[in-house]
């Protein structure tokens, strides 16, 4: 599968996973490149909400930095069935955000087989997410079992999101989809998914976090609907009223 093809699949499924087959400009994040934009990106996070402090600072500015890749290869191995390599992934910054990026010309991996996908798709993430710990670490401290789970959050985001334009899978085949990613990337139990029944019948899939994103810590921040700081039955309320929405 050519790669320009993929990218434009994938654009056209994940509103602002936007990428471009090229050479990187030097604004632009690469792991284990110039720290310049990642110091920029967390500087926006700790002056746009100084009362949240620096482990908010540092959980929001990660999952940024994430976000793209992760999403990106959830995408390419179910819509596309294929997987492309991260290598040299250079991602744009607007302020806190990052949106948009460039990957370097090759062909990704054609694989009939899933779980194969799954698997290469995993060594990708496992090659790119701690190099860009280690990067990030530079301008900010930031637990590697926190970072962890938040990654693993954001694959099974990901993994939703997916599942939300394919109405032909059951819960239950997610719920098995998503075991088998976490422990592709190397973060098996670190994040995982919770069923709840829905009025009429039928059930429901939320994030089932292990970790708090900090999101609270702001000054306009809330608890997230699948924050394991609520109980239970509060999760999956929230959850609930999330999905009929």
């Amino acid at each position: 599968m050519r790669l320009g093809y993929l990218l434009r699949e994938v654009a056209n499924a994940q509103p602002g996973l936007v990428g471009q087959v090229g050479a990187p400009s030097p604004e632009l994040i690469v792991a284990g490149g110039a720290p310049a934009t990642l110091s920029r990106l967390v500087g926006y996070w700790r002056e746009a909400h100084p009362e949240a402090g620096p482990l908010y600072w540092a959980s929001r500015s990660w999952t940024m930095l994430i976000w793209q890749p992760l999403y990106l290869l959830v995408w390419a191995t179910h819509r596309c069935k294929a997987v492309p390599r991260l290598a040299g992934m250079a991602q744009r910054v607007d302020g806190g955000r990052v949106s948009g990026f460039v990957l370097g010309a090759h062909h990704p991996l054609d694989e009939a087989r899933l779980d194969a996908r799954i698997m290469a798709a995993g060594v990708e993430a496992r090659a790119l997410c701690p190099q860009l710990l280690a990067d990030l670490g530079l301008q900010i401290r930031l637990h590697p079992k926190m970072a962890g789970r938040l990654q693993a959050d954001c694959l099974l985001a990901a993994l939703l999101a997916v599942a939300r334009s394919r109405p032909e899978w059951t819960p239950e085949y997610v719920c098995g989809l998503a075991g088998d990613w976490l422990a592709a990337a190397g973060l098996a139990g670190q994040s995982g998914l919770c069923r709840f029944g829905l009025p009429g019948g039928g059930l429901g899939l939320g994030l089932e976090r292990r970790v708090c994103c900090q999101h609270f810590r702001r000054a306009d921040g809330v608890l997230c609907s699948s924050c394991p700081r609520w109980t239970a039955p509060e999760r999956e309320a929230r959850l609930r009223e999330e999905w009929l929405c």
